[in-house]
């Protein structure tokens, strides 16, 4: 851990920019490296902002920030694997779902074969109630 700081505090004497108001531009790059260090330190927050002279509102907004990222990247996730329904209509006599039934095989290696109207209605309703189920 030593050389971890030694290493963050050598970046730290590169000329860090200021804007007009005198708040100090932090690199993203110099961001990352400082909560990395954080995640290894185990110092409390304010222990942390404090040695490396960064006032604690702004790192606390920067921990909040990667950690809301975080949560948004998880929900991306969870709503890009949820299935999408599709409507299909056939008429009778103009597919071999007739005889064959209908056979749906879902990503996640789930198989239903569907062979009347009565099973079709059977499953949307199974459907139904598991994506209502909390």
């Amino acid at each position: 851990m030593t050389s971890s700081i030694q290493s963050l505090e050598e970046e730290s004497a590169e000329i860090i920019k200021a804007d007009s108001k005198g708040r100090l531009q932090i690199p993203v790059e110099r961001r990352d490296a400082l909560l990395a260090e954080f995640d290894r330190s185990g110092m409390s927050g304010a222990a942390f902002a404090r040695h490396y002279g960064i006032k604690y509102t702004t790192f606390a907004h920067w921990i909040r920030t990667r950690r809301n990222q975080k949560t948004r990247g998880r929900q991306r996730k969870r709503a890009a694997s949820k299935s999408q329904f599709l409507m299909i209509e056939t008429t009778p006599g103009t597919t071999s779902a007739d005889k064959d039934g209908v056979k749906i095989e879902l990503p996640n290696g789930c198989r239903v074969s569907l062979h009347s109207r009565q099973e079709v209605e059977l499953v949307a309703a199974l459907i139904n109630a598991l994506g209502t189920a909390k």
